[in-house]
């Protein structure tokens, strides 16, 4: 499938593959009949006449209509008939939690790039987060043939089952649920917030917070990052915990302002994404705050944005691309029935980036830079 459809509706895909099927069976006639219109379509699917349109585009790019004059004609599908299975072998799917957000887009970006180098082509789908959006787009995966899954799913208990029940062979990348044991390329959370912590404490900060996603809290960096401070007998202070909604990270702020202008200075604050990060630096602007002297940040992801940012954004980094590999490589021995009854999990180990945004006085004379050695580890 053409990866200009990534950001197609997945109702869209899934009424053009049902068409495909009804095509092929015979149920609109023979090659060279007339197809239903684009209103018919519209009308009969339960779509906008744009969307219409769209999946009319679509099945003429796949060889199930032509267009003659001013009207669709049935396309001659027999080669198309003969050849579907072996073109579906060759499709996997990707879902992940937000298009938009720039993690994702470099991790779909990635994952397209393995996949064609190891022969497959891609469909995308983004949930927004949504559980119900992400079951939708993983069946829509399935009418549609794929021969393999790669997602990175949403936060939720109930996923687990949902994935367990899947007729296909699927990895998780980035994420997976907590009582999941699914094959997962993963980073090694709870070590990054260690490791966050640890940076901190020789920074020489003595107050702490934390900036996350009311979805996805508790999680492995912030346990990480809790079990490092207190390691050097710290604790992090219950008002200086603030989550954000992850649709809406806004709503955030009069909370952020009131803890930040409050607290003691300085504080350290752990956030949960680079995005999250960035959100940070704008309220201490506003009020004016001095970024590290009275507030001291650390990011995670170590987005482009990380290092464009002024002052430049202290973060966890660890390589996207050989996530994407992994995760392409290991579904494809699946697909194969290599070694499928064997749980993967590969751990990538993070490392820290240390930048403007979180350095002392010391700190300052003598720069550190992240490196981008990474290890993993099956189990």
């Amino acid at each position: 499938m053409n990866s200009n459809l990534i950001n197609q509706l997945p109702k869209a895909l899934r009424i053009k593959e049902e068409l495909k099927k009804e095509i092929l069976s015979g149920a609109f006639g023979n090659h060279g009949e007339s197809f239903i219109s684009v209103r018919a379509i519209a009308s009969t699917r339960d779509v906008s006449l744009k969307t219409a349109q769209r999946i009319m585009t679509l099945l003429r790019e796949d060889g199930f209509v032509a267009l003659k004059g001013n009207r669709h004609q049935l396309a001659d599908t027999s080669q198309l008939a003969n050849n579907q299975t072996n073109i579906q072998d060759n499709l996997l799917g990707l879902v992940v939690t937000n298009l938009e957000n720039p993690f994702f887009a470099i991790l779909a970006k990635e994952v397209e790039l393995s996949a064609e180098q190891a022969g497959f082509k891609l469909m995308m789908g983004s949930s927004n987060y949504d559980v119900q959006r992400e079951k939708e787009i993983i069946d829509m995966f399935q009418n549609s043939g794929v021969a393999g899954i790669i997602a990175c799913p949403a936060q939720s208990d109930h996923l687990s089952s949902f994935y367990d029940s899947l007729s296909v062979p699927y990895i998780m990348v980035g994420r997976r649920p907590e009582k999941s044991t699914a094959d997962a390329v993963l980073v090694h959370n709870f070590n990054a917030g260690h490791m966050v912590a640890s940076h901190f404490v020789r920074n020489h900060y003595t107050n702490f917070g934390y900036f996350g996603l009311k979805q996805f809290h508790p999680n492995l960096r912030f346990d990480g990052y809790v079990n490092g401070l207190a390691e050097h007998k710290y604790q992090i202070p219950a008002e200086n915990i603030i989550t954000a909604d992850s649709k809406n990270f806004d709503d955030s702020t009069a909370a952020l302002k009131q803890m930040l202008t409050t607290a003691e200075k300085p504080i350290a604050m752990f956030c949960f994404h680079d995005l999250l990060a960035a959100k940070l630096v704008r309220v201490c602007r506003e009020c004016r705050l001095k970024i590290p002297e009275d507030v001291g940040i650390c990011g995670f992801d170590n987005l482009p944005i990380a290092s464009a940012m002024i002052p430049s954004l202290t973060t966890v980094a660890y390589p996207i691309a050989d996530m994407a590999q992994i995760a392409v490589e290991r579904l494809k021995r699946k697909i194969s029935g290599e070694n499928s009854r064997k749980q993967f999990t590969c751990f990538l180990e993070p490392n820290l980036a240390v930048r403007e945004s979180s350095k002392d006085v010391a700190a300052k004379k003598h720069p550190e830079f992240a490196t981008h050695d990474y290890a993993y580890q099956l189990n």
